[in-house]
């Protein structure tokens, strides 16, 4: 057996405890525990790591208990900042910007990155210019369907 060296740490702020045996790109998936998210490469094929939110919470009888390993088979994909810009063909500084205005639909914080839901959702900016929003939109219609 493979000996691995793992990294923890707990992230006050946002009251998440983190568990990396694996450092790269990459974006958090669901797990059948809804306080536990697996950390996968963005392949999706290799677990880099996991991390559990609302540890504070967590009592001797409320166990946390998961699956990892199997990377994004759940139904929810999520999206790292670097491939959502990557996608939209923007800055990821610019994705970032959108997420912390709220823009984002679905989008959260963890930690120091951001976790964003595929498909992409994100709402018009306030001078009604529909901007990136439009883009957004044509990317998650079929081909061929979208009408401006």
């Amino acid at each position: 057996m493979e000996n691995r060296r793992i990294r923890a740490w707990y992230d006050e702020e946002n009251d998440t405890l983190h568990f990396r045996w694996k450092h790269g790109p990459g974006y958090y998936s669901p797990t059948d525990d809804d306080r536990v998210l697996e950390r996968v490469s963005e392949d999706g094929i290799e677990s880099l790591g996991f991390m559990i939110e609302a540890v504070q919470s967590l009592t001797r009888d409320d166990m946390a208990e998961f699956e990892i390993g199997i990377g994004a088979t759940g139904d929810v994909q999520n999206l790292s900042v670097e491939m959502a810009a990557e996608r939209l063909g923007v800055t990821p500084r610019y994705i970032r910007r959108l997420c912390k205005e709220g823009r984002v639909r679905g989008a959260k914080r963890l930690g120091h990155s951001w976790v964003i839901p595929a498909p992409l959702d994100i709402a018009k900016g306030s001078r009604g210019r529909p901007g990136i929003a439009a883009t957004v939109h044509a990317l998650n219609e079929p081909r061929g369907e979208y009408k401006a």
